[in-house]
């Protein structure tokens, strides 16, 4: 395998598991698995580059060559593919087993499980009811609800839109999406009992959404009078002859007999997966089937004279209605762009357990794959299948960008650590449907282990040990242009970077830099520590020094050092109190980088105060130097009690210092 190849893959493996939800469950059907296909950004240079799409000979060599290979290195009992081009089935076959015992092997109408790829199917079903006008991609969902309402947390209201772009701002599904058997509650009590929280306002960033396509579905069934697996049956499936494709879960028997079996690795055989929110996931079909459903589309919405969708409705779903950033991949409905080595590809992938599907799609070309593995390995073989393709059929013409000029400046501003915008907001019990049993708690700081570092490097950003020049403002690329890798930052409303987008992870899943206080602040705990240390015993010095005095009869300390010591206590109590409060806020959410000020809120005083408090007592201690108010024109106090403060004054810069880099001074 090539360096290329194999950095490419590396890459993939690695945000696979940054960017996905994988519960510890004690057992893989509890598992809320659903790896998607990673997105490939659009190339800065794309000049001289020959886009063509093989021919059938080439191909067919291709394919029968590496897939026998790649089922035996990752130990997958079988797979299925089709490829359409030219609004022709070109190749549509198995490789391998679809069951152990008795012995079956895959063919071309063996049924799969296609995971998310299902959603394509719910966009299109819901373009079908705005084209009847009975649905509006701009209307509040909750015009639409009547058994339930979704909070307005937001004052903007969330739309049919950010639902299918994966934009309506939900934190992650707190439910298993794929269980080891039916669930028995109906998909509506399924959406009131686990609707997760509403953490960021509508069609800001992405992060991908099973419940937000579960809300889909429910739409679908609610206005069109029909359940929705009935609906995709009449409207879908029976119009385009996809006989061999189902919702419906368990199987209707006539197509359980073409079933393959799922596998997990070293495991044998396992169970009929349930998908929890059918319209989400809950698709099985054949490669024969699933070619029909790619020449529908790559033909505007028709297959053999049946128009299911309009050419309007069509060319939406292959536009970029949510896109981050003007260089990074955008996201359709029911399915999103990327550029693998410079071909505009549109499609989707989607996985269970123990299957692991793609389907690619090459509208410029008339040209499209499906891919589907019946064993967990699959979820790597797909991306090796993609890259192993593309490389081979497109390969890419390197080049090294064009640094801007001042490429080297302000870096410190991208600078930080960056998690998943898919995840959990808070603490979360995960239990079963139908009882109390916890499945798995899934505690906040776990989430940290998951949350990779931007650093810099002479001029360049660093994404692990790989170099990135800044080819326009907030856009960057590989270095060398020897791999096609490229990173995008997002400002929010107050110019501040707050997301990250990269085509080695993908468009449907924001990374947020997250707030500075979790790392690199060992050093700033131990000064603080220090600092506050000195603070406290002073105080104490001077309190038990006041009792004697006073029981001694002593003079009383000038109003001038008393009211020094009176700054010294203030500062170390406000200090006390914005850790004392900020510390646990940190601990019951995720706090991000450009949210401190409303994290704080009325709290961002506090910071300001402290540091009058400490000019208060700079300015106390020139006076106390010099002796105002001293009848004698005196310093107040003894030497060494003068240079105690200064040393207390000096400590202060450690407080200040934590509150600038914490930004907790308005920033």
């Amino acid at each position: 395998m090539s360096k290329k190849a194999t950095l490419r893959i590396g890459l993939i493996f690695g945000t696979i598991i940054l960017g996905l939800v994988i519960f510890n469950a004690k057992s893989i059907s509890d598992e809320n698995t659903d790896f998607d296909v990673m997105a490939f950004g659009n190339p800065f240079f794309t000049d001289n580059i020959t886009k063509a799409a093989p021919d059938n000979t080439t191909l067919i060599s291709f394919l029968e060559s590496f897939i026998p290979d790649q089922l035996s290195r990752f130990n997958i009992p079988g797979m299925t593919i089709s490829v359409v081009m030219d609004d022709e089935i070109i190749y549509a076959r198995g490789f391998g087993y679809s069951d152990y015992s008795p012995v079956k092997f895959v063919h071309n109408q063996t049924l799969f499980r296609i995971g998310s790829v299902s959603k394509t199917f719910t966009a299109i079903a819901a373009l079908q009811l705005v084209e009847d006008g009975i649905l509006n991609l701009n209307t509040d969902i909750n015009d639409y609800l009547t058994a339930f309402q979704i909070p307005d947390t937001f004052s903007e209201s969330i739309t049919l839109k950010h639902l299918l772009t994966h934009t309506p701002g939900f934190e992650e599904f707190p439910a298993p999406v794929v269980y080891g058997s039916a669930v028995p509650l109906s998909l509506e009590e399924i959406l009131i009992d686990k609707m997760p929280d509403r953490v960021n306002p509508p069609g800001v960033i992405s992060s991908y959404s099973n419940y937000g396509l579960g809300l889909v579905g429910y739409l679908i069934q609610e206005l069109s009078g029909k359940s929705f697996n009935q609906y995709i049956e009449d409207e879908i499936l029976y119009p385009l002859g996809m006989n061999h494709t189902s919702f419906r879960q368990p199987l209707p028997a006539h197509l359980s007999l073409n079933m393959s079996t799922g596998y997990y690795e070293y495991q044998g055989e396992m169970y009929f997966e349930y998908v929890t929110l059918p319209s989400a996931g809950s698709c099985s079909s054949t490669a024969s089937d699933m070619a029909i459903l790619m020449k529908t589309l790559l033909n505007n919405g028709t297959y053999n004279g049946t128009e299911i969708l309009q050419n309007s409705s069509v060319e939406m779903m292959f536009s970029k209605q949510f896109l981050p950033h003007e260089h990074i991949s955008g996201v359709g409905f029911g399915l999103y762009e990327f550029y693998p080595n410079n071909v505009k590809a549109w499609g989707h992938g989607g996985d269970t357990a123990f299957f692991h599907s793609n389907m690619i799609l090459f509208p410029e070309e008339d040209f499209g794959f499906f891919i589907s593995y019946n064993s967990y390995n699959g979820v790597y073989a797909k991306s090796e299948f993609l890259n192993a393709f593309i490389d081979t059929f497109y390969p890419y013409s390197s080049q090294p960008p064009t640094p801007m000029v001042g490429y080297d400046k302000g870096l410190n501003q991208f600078v930080g650590y960056y998690i998943s915008a898919r995840r959990y907001y808070s603490d979360k019990e995960i239990t079963a449907y139908t009882t109390d049993y916890v499945i798995v708690s899934v505690n906040l700081s776990s989430w940290f282990e998951t949350m990779f570092e931007i650093t810099t490097s002479n001029g360049y950003l660093q994404f692990g040990n790989i170099n990135f020049t800044q080819v326009e403002p907030d856009y960057f690329r590989e270095t060398s242009g020897v791999y096609d890798l490229e990173m995008a930052f997002v400002r929010n409303s107050n110019g501040e970077v707050s997301y990250l987008y990269a085509n080695f992870l993908t468009s449907l899943v924001a990374s947020e830099k997250i707030h500075p206080f979790y790392y690199e602040s060992g050093g700033v705990y131990a000064v603080i520590i220090t600092a506050s240390s000195t603070y406290f015993l002073s105080l104490l010095w001077w309190g038990t020094e006041a009792i004697i005095d006073s029981r001694k009869k002593k003079e009383r300390k000038p109003l001038l050092q008393n009211i020094s010591k009176v700054l010294v206590a203030g500062v170390l109590i406000l200090n006390a109190i914005i850790i004392g409060i900020f510390f646990p806020m940190s601990r019951s959410k995720i706090l991000l980088e450009a949210e401190t000020i409303s994290d704080l809120s009325g709290l961002i005083a506090l910071p300001i105060i402290v540091i009058i408090l400490v000019a208060g007592m700079i300015a106390l201690s020139v006076l106390s130097w010099i002796g105002i108010g001293n009848a004698e024109r005196k310093p107040y106090g003894k030497l060494w009690e003068r240079i105690h403060y200064l040393i207390l004054i000096a400590l202060s810069a450690v407080f200040i210092f934590a509150f600038a880099y914490w930004h907790f001074l308005g920033y």
